[in-house]
This record gives structure tokens, sequence and C-alpha cells, in this order.
């Protein structure tokens, strides 16, 4: 079992709620996730698909968060080089470009050369969503 399996089965004991992400339910459960957030949202992603992040309900759900002064902070991985993964950003993530654009301090992104196996999200350390298994 790999590193990040055995911390998110932990998570799960630790804290209430949570959510399995499962077909058409995966974006209102990723949406309510972002709702609840107070303090910190942290989320382990693919590669920022633009098809989710351009969303505009998506897109607007993250705005509220940095309005209201949430950190928000996510690691992904696009390309094998992180020049490359930039530019991907650049051309095809625009809403997250002007998000990041406009809330430099509360919006973090972090690029990382391995994409992840589990892609999940964690508010406030107390609700969890966690996407299927998707390699």
């Amino acid at each position: 079992m790999a590193v990040i399996d055995v911390w998110r089965d932990r998570l799960f004991q630790k804290y209430g709620e949570k959510w399995l992400a499962k077909g058409e339910c995966s974006l209102q459960s990723f949406l309510e996730l972002l709702k609840k957030g107070r303090r910190s949202v942290k989320m382990i992603t693919g590669e920022l698909d633009p098809d989710l992040y351009n969303r505009l309900d998506v897109a607007e759900q993250l705005k509220i968060l940095l309005d209201n002064q949430v950190e928000l902070e996510i690691i992904f991985h696009k390309k094998d080089s992180k020049n490359e993964a930039i530019i991907d950003l650049l051309y095809n993530n625009q809403k997250m470009v002007d998000l990041k654009k406009r809330y430099p301090d509360f919006l973090k992104l972090y690029w990382q050369k391995e994409r992840a196996r589990t892609h999940f999200a964690v508010s406030d350390a107390s609700h969890i969503f966690i996407e299927e298994s998707h390699e």
C-alpha cells in the first residue's frame, strides 16, 4: 500500500465527513466540499482538467473561497517538465490562472513530476473528497 493510501485511510478514520466520488455525484460532492472551506482547502489532483476547473460553477466556488481568504493549495501534474506544465496551464486553465493573479497570497499551485494515483481534497482538516481511482 502506498504512503498516500495509508495517509488517506487515516484521514478517513480521524475526521467525520467524507465523500467518495462516483459518477454523477462527483461534481456535486466536490462543490459541497469547497463550500465547507473556512480556513483551508488542500487538493492533490491530476492535470487540473480544464473541463472541470474552467467550469463556471467550479471557478465561482473557488473565487468565493478566495474572497473569504480561505487558503487554497493545489498539487497537480501536467506534462513531464515544469516549464511545459506552466505553458499548458496558461493556455488551458485560464480561470485558474485568473484566480492565481487575483489572489496570489491565497492560491498556491504546486507542480509535481509524478501524477498522483489518488486524487483528493481536504477542507479544514475535517472534510475529505476522494475521486474513484483512475490510474
